[in-house]
């Protein structure tokens, strides 16, 4: 009886992470969705908020598992970066590490992208921003970062 009571526990709380994921997932399609249409005083007053949005899809596009959430936080990211509000651009920066992960493991690479895509201000620095990122987020460039030394 305890063993079926085990499962049934484990069950139900599973089942109530997936309802989490779901409401989460619900909240940042509609912010996606109806960002763009928020007048620049409202954006500017949420600032704050809109920081701590970018703070908490990075944790959640970092995680190898890929699904509604992960592609409904790619989405709100997107919005975000289409409508930048002035404070908001370092929280962006600090994600795109993640963006480049995501693009490296190919499933996201897409979503990934479109995100960078609408960031200008990154957009010009991004081939710098290539050259700097730690290899534990692009891969190793061993063989022609050695290269490069030696023709030096």
């Amino acid at each position: 009886m305890w063993r079926r009571s085990g499962q049934s526990i484990s069950g139900l709380h599973q089942k109530c992470i997936l309802i989490h994921q779901q409401v989460q997932a619900g909240a940042l399609d509609l912010l996606a969705d109806r960002l763009t249409s928020v007048s620049n005083k409202v954006r500017q007053e949420v600032t704050p908020e809109i920081v701590q949005i970018i703070t908490w899809t990075k944790k959640v596009i970092s995680l190898p598992q890929e699904g509604h959430l992960t592609n409904a936080a790619f989405g709100a990211l997107k919005a975000i970066s289409v409508t930048t509000s002035s404070g908001e651009e370092s929280a962006l920066t600090d994600v795109i590490p993640f963006l480049l992960l995501a693009i490296k493991r190919r499933k996201s690479a897409a979503s990934a992208m479109a995100v960078l895509n609408p960031l200008t201000f990154v957009s010009v620095m991004f081939s710098l921003v290539l050259h700097f990122v730690d290899d534990r987020y692009i891969g190793s460039n061993s063989a022609r970062d050695s290269s490069l030394i030696s023709e030096k």
